[in-house]
């Protein structure tokens, strides 16, 4: 349910799909407001979990991205250790 809202939240224009403009804010958030990525860079970090080639992330593809985050957010964290399960 909290990926379909999220995803929800991020898909401004409501066409069911994540554009890079869309999904700008939310990496600029995860990686810090120091750093900037150009569209080009958001749209190469699609292109990874874009599965049907389209250009954009459906759902499934969102719900992929977000899992790969979090496990990624969770491992840095000293008590990480003890979540083998994330493997």
């Amino acid at each position: 349910m909290t990926h379909n809202l999220t995803y929800s939240f991020y898909d401004k224009n409501g066409d069911a799909t994540i554009e890079a403009a869309e999904l700008k804010p939310l990496i600029q958030h995860i990686i810090g407001a120091k750093s900037e990525l150009g569209e080009q860079q958001i749209q190469m970090i699609i292109n990874v979990f874009d599965d049907n080639e389209n250009g954009e992330m459906d759902l499934m593809e969102f719900c992929e991205f977000f899992t790969f985050v979090f496990k990624m957010v969770i491992k840095k964290n000293v008590k990480s250790q003890y979540m083998d399960y994330l493997e």
